[in-house]
């Protein structure tokens, strides 16, 4: 089976309308296009001067029926 997989930032001006977390609906609809969450990802960053980062996102896989994507929208293809 073929996967196509989505990753989401969580940060402001992420793919959640600015929140830093995204909400049931949008969760949802996610869901409804046939998206399943796949993994969680945090990292933290430490940078000269102390000053530090954090990237957070999620990973989203769905089952791809063509046999591929042409990656218009983000997303990538990969097998198993």
């Amino acid at each position: 089976m073929q996967w196509e997989y989505k990753i989401v930032r969580l940060d402001s001006g992420s793919y959640f309308r600015d929140a830093e977390s995204p909400s049931e609906a949008e969760l949802n609809e996610l869901g409804a296009d046939g998206w399943e969450l796949a993994a969680a990802i945090d990292s933290s960053e430490v940078k000269l001067g102390g000053r530090g980062g954090s990237t957070t996102g999620l990973v989203f896989k769905r089952p791809v029926e063509d046999g591929g994507s042409d990656g218009a929208d983000g997303s990538s293809t990969t097998g198993q």
